[in-house]
């Protein structure tokens, strides 16, 4: 015996037998479910090692299992193979898009599944957060506590989604910097408490917001383990400019001044090219950046990364022009230069050739117009020769 448990969830009593009986041959335990709610029963009851989901299933089809689990920090982790006789490239495709590790179709050679089984088994897919054949201890298994738990988790997605859309609100509207990070800051104090937070851009700002007032000492605790901090993340704590923020009346709810820092909590954004900042996150108080809380920021890191990337593009876009345009200017004043000096250049040859017919007839030389914005040097030349020949 393996020892480890496998979770089969088909409607067909044929396919569970035969896949039970295959299994079972290998030293494996065994669950299996009839449907998705029954699924997610024996799951919570005893968490298996590697679940097998058929897709058309009554009551929640292998889908819906699916999105829920990997939507619940518990059991996220945990490797799901789609077994099911939806061979499509499209349903292969949106398969492995909502989140299966693989996607294998009924009639395949029962050496892929299993070989898939021992694979994952072997090398989980994502590093084990959750413990395999323990029960869960959070809630009961009953249809409608499962109900109340899907739930919960499509609430916090849908929380999610609407903080990701904001977000990109804030991304698509054409501001400069300073109005997106103060947006960006103002939206992420009505989603998660916090007294203090430092972004240290690439570029080489460093944003300040305080929610409220703080005292000396917990500012000052706050540096020391953000520095501690862009050392970790191989970030130099450089910068040319600092800007601070305040929270908004709106954005700012009743958190007390803090006498020291108690937790921290830190995320990289990253834009199109690469690491574009640094977010850190101080709080007074024990236990505010949770799991739940945590999953936020990650959406907001993403988001607030989408933001603050196309601003500083902008900007640097903004800078490109004005330095094309200034660019363009110079190159403008240049050719009026070099127009000029041609027009010089010629006129001293017209001049020479005057001179010397002079010379050969002893007579006045007839002089040529002097072209627009020439040389005072020049001026003052063919003025001397007008009078040196008036005189004979």
């Amino acid at each position: 015996m393996t020892g480890k448990r496998i979770l089969v969830a088909d409607d067909s009593p044929t396919v569970r037998a035969l896949l039970q009986e295959s299994l079972t041959e290998e030293g494996y335990d065994v669950d299996a479910a009839s449907d998705g709610v029954e699924a997610l029963d024996h799951l919570y009851k005893h968490i298996p090692d590697v679940v097998l989901l058929d897709i058309e299933m009554p009551r929640m089809n292998g889908y819906q299992v699916l999105r829920l689990l990997r939507e619940d920090p518990l059991v996220k982790d945990l490797p799901v193979i789609f077994l099911t006789s939806k061979g499509e490239k499209s349903d292969r495709f949106w398969g492995l898009t909502v989140g299966a590790d693989a996607y294998l179709v009924k009639d395949a050679d029962s050496w892929m599944l299993l070989g898939k089984i021992k694979e994952f088994l072997d090398n989980p897919p994502r590093p084990v957060t959750y413990t395999p054949g323990q029960a869960a201890t959070f809630t009961s298994t009953t249809p409608e506590a499962l109900m109340e738990r899907i739930n919960f988790l499509l609430d916090r997605k849908l929380f999610q989604a609407t903080l990701a859309n904001e977000l990109a609100s804030i991304a698509r509207n054409p501001l400069p910097l300073r109005d997106v990070i103060n947006q960006c800051f103002q939206l992420l104090g009505r989603v998660c408490e916090f007294h203090l937070t430092h972004l240290l851009l690439v570029s080489g700002e460093l944003m300040t917001c305080k929610a409220g007032a703080i005292g000396l000492d917990f500012a000052t605790q706050a540096d020391v383990k953000f520095r501690q901090i862009c050392t970790t993340h191989s970030l130099k704590f450089e910068f040319r400019d600092r800007l601070d923020f305040e929270l908004s009346e709106v954005a700012l709810r009743t958190r007390g001044v803090p006498k020291a820092v108690v937790t921290t909590t830190d995320l990289i954004l990253r834009g199109r090219d690469g690491v574009i900042g640094l977010l850190f996150l101080a709080s007074g108080r024990e236990g505010v950046f949770n799991e739940i809380v945590n999953e936020t920021l990650a959406v907001f890191a993403a988001g607030s990364s989408m933001a603050i990337d196309a601003a500083l593009r902008a900007r640097d876009l903004t800078r490109s022009r004005q330095s094309l345009e200034a660019a363009a200017r110079n190159s403008t004043t240049l050719q009026a230069q070099l127009d000029t000096a041609r027009a010089e250049s010629l006129l001293l040859g017209q001049l020479v050739s005057a001179l010397t017919e002079a010379l050969g007839k002893k007579s006045l030389p007839e002089l040529p117009q002097l072209p627009e914005g020439c040389s005072q040097e020049l001026r003052q030349l063919v003025d001397a020769i007008r009078a040196a020949t008036a005189s004979h």
